[in-house]
């Protein structure tokens, strides 16, 4: 019969296996019968070769390699309708070519092939030794270079894990040191919290404010607020007093512009220290000078505001003119670059009085008799007098006038205006 483009493309297939699978074995012998057994397609197409059977003879092996294939391309010429014994290829040859090309279950063989029907095929192939060696060898070149492509993924990749887990331990090391850093910070911030406590209750009890004035006296409004590094000052050294804090030796005093509603002035001040709130000490003014309450007994701030004085005279502030005690004064300032000036009367004496009113001590006693000079100058006739304020006893407060005469009981104290 003459087999169709179908069945020598599938024999060429097979052929082409055997080659590049390099088959050498040697086989019994077939010979290749005909025997038409096909059918039309569904397509009521040509017709298709359905089977070739190989039948084994006994006769001599020859080699399936690429000399046989070669030398039955070379009788393709041939008009025989078979293959002589002498000619056949080996049955076990074509079984492995089919094995090796997947068609095993496919394609088999039942009939006879011409020679020239074989060499068809081959010829068709166009593949000789030269051509398998080169492919051959471009595969191991391209395996070669995907060998050498994953040897460097590896590197890569060792490379990345190791940088990975440096950049791990670096992060780690540093989230340590963060969290040591704020352990430090919460220490640091509970042993604040607990300075910032004892200052805050030396302050309450140093400090007589807008909630003391209430409590004693009448409301007297909000207070100005103290500077926020007032715990600071009180808890720094005393400008005057060696070895001492400034809260031992100073009071904190607001003075406020009204209490109750009422203009606050050293008039007022004489009435409310008779008759303190809720348990407070009671005095009063022992000496009360005519021209003092005259001419400046009515005086009222126009503002609320804060002071901060001195609990005592200027240690070498007595026995000295007044000239002489402002320049004592502001030699302290200028060495503590603190700008303390001498106090009104009304501020010498409510910050004396509210401390007692509050503690039952008396500053600026009588033992030994202490007074001090004030800024305002009373006019006695035509000549000007220093007043003072002190010699507190048990019978009330003084607010005297002096005249330039040098006293061992007058000194001088002063404050810082807040």
């Amino acid at each position: 019969m003459k087999y169709n483009q179908l069945s020598r493309y599938i024999l060429s297939l097979l052929l082409s296996s055997a080659l590049l699978c390099g088959c050498n074995e040697q086989r019994p012998m077939a010979v290749i019968s005909e025997e038409e057994n096909s059918f039309q397609d569904s397509a009521g197409g040509a017709t298709i070769l359905e089977s070739v059977h190989l039948e084994t003879v006994d006769s001599a092996p020859v080699p399936a390699t690429i000399d046989v294939v070669q030398e039955a391309a070379a009788h393709g010429s041939s008009a025989s309708r078979g293959f002589e014994v002498g000619d056949s290829l080996g049955l076990s040859a074509l079984s492995s070519i089919a094995r090796k090309t997947g068609l095993e279950e496919v394609v088999s063989f039942d009939g006879e092939l011409s020679h020239s029907e074989l060499g068809m095929s081959i010829s068709n192939l166009g593949i000789d030794r030269q051509d398998l060696e080169d492919t051959a060898a471009s595969r191991v070149a391209v395996a070669t270079e995907i060998a050498r492509a994953n040897e460097a993924i590896v590197r890569a990749n060792t490379e990345r894990d190791e940088a990975v887990a440096r950049a791990n331990t670096e992060r780690n090391a540093a989230v340590a040191r963060a969290n040591e850093a704020e352990e430090a910070l919460a220490a640091r911030d509970q042993e604040i919290a607990q300075i910032s406590n004892v200052l805050a209750a030396a302050l309450r009890t140093r400090t007589f404010g807008a909630a003391e004035w209430k409590h004693y006296f009448g409301g007297v409004g909000s207070a100005p607020d103290l500077p926020s590094d007032m715990a600071a000052i009180l808890d720094g050294p005393c400008p005057f007093w060696t070895n001492k804090k400034v809260r031992d030796t100073h009071l904190l005093v607001l003075i406020p512009a009204t209490v109750g509603g009422v203009p606050f002035t050293l008039n007022l001040l004489g009435e409310l220290i008779k008759g303190p709130k809720n348990g407070g000490h009671r005095t009063e003014y022992r000496f009360y000078s005519g021209r003092v309450k005259a001419q400046i007994g009515e005086q009222s701030p126009p503002r609320s505001y804060w002071l901060l004085m001195t609990r005592d005279v200027l240690p070498g502030s007595r026995n000295k003119a007044y000239v002489a005690q402002k320049e004592l004064v502001a030699g302290y300032t200028s060495r503590a670059s603190v700008p303390y000036e001498l106090p009104s009367v009304l501020e010498a004496a409510t910050a004396i009085l509210m401390h007692h009113a509050r503690e039952g001590e008396r500053l600026f006693g009588d033992d030994p008799w202490t007074f001090a000079r004030c800024q305002e100058m009373v006019m006695v006739g035509e000549n000007p007098c220093q007043t003072v304020v002190g010699g507190f006893s048990s019978r009330g407060l003084n607010n005297h006038i002096l005249d330039s005469s040098v006293s061992r009981y007058v000194g001088v104290s002063c404050l810082r205006r807040f």
